[in-house]
């Protein structure tokens, strides 16, 4: 639903954690929705001549430019002590008409306090994951190269 609402705006940017993401938004961008987007992380630029829609990673949120619509993607990481910074930066910071949190519904209380600090409202819709979760064989095994941190 965020996406979509993304993709038929005039004007949007989505903001996720990981470039492989945001690369992917920037795809069906423009596949879909058939709307000129940029690119835009710390390994690649593709800016679009007459582009108004952007995908990034949330690290380099155009916090200069106003949307539409914003979506910001996994945005439980504002809680991350290392790169919970970069999210609130871009919750407070992005200038949009309507913006779409996605991610885990855990982060709902720290967001609708912020929201409540800033003289905003939240409104939480929850969806239907369209995807299945799997977990890597292994992947939480202790002292396992590819583990999940346990050690």
């Amino acid at each position: 639903a965020a996406l979509r609402r993304l993709g038929d705006a005039a004007s949007g940017v989505y903001l996720g954690p990981l470039r492989l993401l945001a690369t992917e938004v920037f795809s069906r961008l423009q596949s879909e929705w058939r709307v000129k987007a940029s690119l835009l992380t710390g390994q690649e630029k593709v800016l679009t001549q007459g582009a108004q829609h952007l995908a990034c990673t949330v690290e380099l949120a155009p916090l200069s430019h106003k949307f539409d619509v914003a979506v910001i993607d996994e945005v439980q990481m504002i809680a991350d002590r290392e790169r919970g910074p970069r999210w609130t930066r871009a919750l407070l910071g992005l200038q949009a008409r309507e913006v779409h949190l996605c991610g885990d519904p855990r982060a709902e209380p720290v967001l609708r306090f912020l929201a409540t600090q800033c003289g905003d409202s939240i409104e939480v819709k929850e969806y239907e994951r369209k995807s299945g979760l799997f977990l890597r064989r292994g992947a939480l095994e202790r002292g396992t190269a590819g583990g999940g941190g346990l050690k």
